[in-house]
């Protein structure tokens, strides 16, 4: 399985939504799914009525005692300048793949 991410779909709520519609397309149930909207919608609403000053106030009153990066354990250049990053792909025996998929079924 592959499951890219980007930094704005990130976060658990949307990573469950993006799983469910996977799961749909997969049942063969895409036509559940509700109409997609255009990215540009979801920016208008994020920035509707709200001002700059009033979007500052708010991270800062959620964020504004962090006053250190909150990198895991300090860690802060674990890829360095990303030249020894590499890609690794194996491909797994089918019979496993078959019972991982029956295992997964049956988990629901």
């Amino acid at each position: 399985m592959v499951d890219l991410l980007h930094h704005l779909i990130g976060d658990h709520e949307t990573l469950r939504f993006v799983n469910t519609e996977i799961e749909a397309l997969i049942l063969g149930e895409a036509d559940k799914l509700a109409a997609p909207m255009p990215f540009r919608n979801f920016v208008a609403q994020a920035l509707l009525g709200v001002s700059k000053e009033e979007h500052e106030a708010f991270f800062a009153k959620m964020l504004g005692d962090i006053d250190e990066p909150t990198a895991p354990f300090g860690l802060t250049d674990v890829l360095g300048d990303g030249s020894n990053i590499v890609e690794a792909r194996r491909e797994i025996d089918a019979d496993l793949a078959r019972r991982l998929r029956q295992s997964a079924r049956k988990m629901g």
